[in-house]
């Protein structure tokens, strides 16, 4: 098994370098004078300084000149388009949903915390990628930004953080919004970057639901190969662990009794404002009641482990206990309709409240032990707990927290002053224990302060909270709209999705 692990992580590399390669099409050199062939890199690294979205100011255009730095500058706004049709890319069909374009966020939760079932590292490919192509004729900075300590970031990263207003810790606070001004800020705006500031933001008519996902929007990657599993002949087996072993046929399952559940299905490499979530109403039976129709659990079982017919992650366990609790079901549709090929039919494993990387697919079997057996997935330290505060996970993906704008959906869109900016989007805390989603909040300084809008009580704690509100600029400029969720249990996130607006007069 780790010689294949190996072979198919050297596979995917290369893969990854060749659909960057064809993203950055080399030029044949000729002897005699010919016009360039065409590229689908956009030349890059002009000398004419462009500010992009931000004040036309002369720190915005020649030291920010974000109009020709990040991977939109050249790629645009659907980095997918450079891998989609690549087999040994995950994600089973487009990550722009929900109206959005797909950018280097989507890609980098997943392929940065070098965790099992993630993506391998791709700096080298990207860099080699364009570095060997004539047609980029940018350098380090076309792609990254340098912070106060030194560490070389993604700009498309580093466009969020405090450091680019100049002031990296308290760029939202009054009191450096007037030391600036008393300097003569000359970008205007409330920071050296020309952005307006608004402390203790306050927004209108904010409405706060849990609608569900459309299937068109629902993120889907198939980890191994697509199982089409014949429905006619398919049984499920419940072996060790219950007093009556039995096999069931999917007709026997839904014979138990069936139930339908909302929960919000995301991905373990959903970052900060992107695709990988959804919504869903999954239908199927109660674990509970399987082991019921089983004559019950042997004393002293403790862990409940699957087995999978395409053989990914095979070896999972969760605490029983726990599994019951948060309404464990074995699930056969999703809105009302069939499970696809692609989302584990005929049957998957859904714990509704936690991230869908542990909801297993293709289930063939399940098994009840008396102890806790080693992990020999990698998986369990993210399917029982969550990250320490502060870690890499923690910080880069959606464990425990997320979020997203759908509205505005990409940075830059403007508006005219005087007009209404309708803001749209969801918050998600995973329900374990005292945690859920509390508050959505809401900041238009960097973070320095936030607007809680308090969840009511009787929502769902495994589904996302979708929210609405309205919002009136009084002054012209540019605005960072970010907004992240209130969890119960007092985790927090230093983290939020974030995205600029520009008002004009």
């Amino acid at each position: 098994m780790k010689r294949k692990r190996i072979v198919g992580i050297i596979v995917l590399m290369l893969s990854l370098a060749v659909f960057c390669l064809a993203a950055c099409q080399p030029q044949t050199r000729e002897v005699e004078a010919v016009e360039p062939e065409p590229t689908t890199l956009a030349q890059s690294g002009s000398t004419e300084r462009d500010p992009g979205f931000f004040p036309e100011a002369d720190y915005t255009t020649n030291f920010i000149n974000a109009g020709n730095r990040g991977c939109g500058s050249c790629h645009g706004d659907d980095l997918y388009s450079l891998v989609s049709g690549y087999r040994q890319h995950l994600p089973y069909k487009d990550l722009a949903t929900y109206g959005q374009g797909t950018k280097v966020t989507d890609c980098m939760t997943c392929h940065r915390p070098q965790a099992i079932g993630g993506g391998p590292m791709i700096g080298e490919a990207i860099h080699q990628a364009h570095y060997n192509n004539q047609a980029f004729t940018g350098n380090c900075f076309t792609c990254h930004a340098t912070t106060n300590d030194g560490e070389l970031v993604l700009f498309d990263e580093y466009i969020y953080t405090g450091e680019l207003g100049g002031f990296p810790e308290n760029v939202g606070s009054p009191e450096w919004q007037e030391w600036i001004a008393l300097r003569g800020n000359v970008s205007g705006g409330d920071t050296i970057a020309g952005i307006n500031v608004v402390n203790d933001w306050q927004l209108d008519k904010v409405e706060l639901d849990q609608r569900t996902s459309s299937l068109e929007d629902l993120f889907c990657s198939v980890n191994g190969q697509v199982e089409n599993i014949d429905v006619a002949s398919y049984e499920l087996k419940v072996g060790g662990g219950v007093n009556s072993p039995r096999t069931f046929t999917l007709d026997e399952l839904k014979a138990l009794g069936e139930v339908t559940k909302g929960t919000c299905a995301i991905c373990a490499g959903n970052g900060f404002d992107c695709t990988q979530v959804g919504n869903i109403e999954y239908t199927g039976v109660l674990l509970e009641d399987v082991i019921e129709a089983c004559g019950g659990l042997k004393d002293g079982m403790v862990t409940v482990q699957r087995s999978t017919a395409d053989g990914f992650m095979n070896g999972l366990y969760s605490q029983i206990e726990e599994d019951l609790a948060e309404g464990a079901m074995l699930a056969w549709a999703q809105n009302g309709e069939p499970l696809s090929p692609e989302e584990g039919a005929p049957l998957r494993y859904v714990v509704p409240g936690w991230p869908a990387y542990s909801w297993t697919k293709y289930l063939t079997q399940i098994d009840f032990i008396g102890e806790e057996r080693p992990d020999k997935t990698g998986w369990n330290d993210w399917y029982t707990g969550f990250p320490p505060e502060g870690s890499d996970i923690y910080n880069q993906i959606c464990d425990p927290l997320d979020s997203a704008f759908w509205t505005p959906s990409k940075d830059g869109q403007t508006y005219k002053l005087g007009d209404t900016v309708t803001l749209e989007g969801y918050v998600w805390a995973a329900q374990c224990d005292e945690h859920h989603t509390s508050a959505v909040r809401f900041s238009a300084d960097y973070g320095y302060s936030w607007t809680d809008i308090e969840v009511p009580a009787d929502f769902d704690g495994d589904q996302w909270v979708y929210f609405t509100a309205k919002w009136t600029p009084t002054e012209p400029g540019v605005y960072m709209l970010s907004v992240k969720p209130g969890d119960a249990g007092g985790f927090d996130t230093q983290t939020a999705a974030s995205v600029y607006v520009v008002v004009e007069e």
